[in-house]
């Protein structure tokens, strides 16, 4: 299934984390060895997280490549940040963060 998932495919409805999300985000597996997990996310137009903390016992964190769309992000504290293609952040562990989406864009990610 590719409808709108970009080159790297839509993937699956995140049902899985779908508690998180205000709208639907789709989950597109592409790579996990044992300490690394790669996937492309893909939010519908209007989606968002929730406020949220990554953790992990060890190491961590995660790096965002935004690769479609346009939206905004936003960490606990500070002011929205707009999201733009080619982009790239590294969110520590224990970061609150909330990630945003516009309206007229399907946002794409890899996470």
């Amino acid at each position: 299934m590719n409808n709108h998932g970009g080159a790297f495919g839509l993937g699956e409805e995140n049902k899985a984390f779908e508690k998180y999300f205000i709208g639907k985000s789709f989950l597109n597996p592409l790579a996990k060895t044992s300490n690394m997990f790669l996937a492309n996310v893909t939010f519908e137009p209007g989606c968002r997280n929730n406020w949220h903390i990554h953790r992990a016992t060890k190491d961590g964190g995660q790096i965002l490549i935004y690769v479609d769309g346009s939206g905004w992000y936003q960490e606990e504290g500070k002011a929205p940040q707009s999201l733009n293609i080619g982009m790239v952040q590294r969110l520590i562990l224990g970061l609150v963060i909330l990630q945003l989406k516009y309206q007229e864009k399907i946002l794409r990610m890899f996470g």
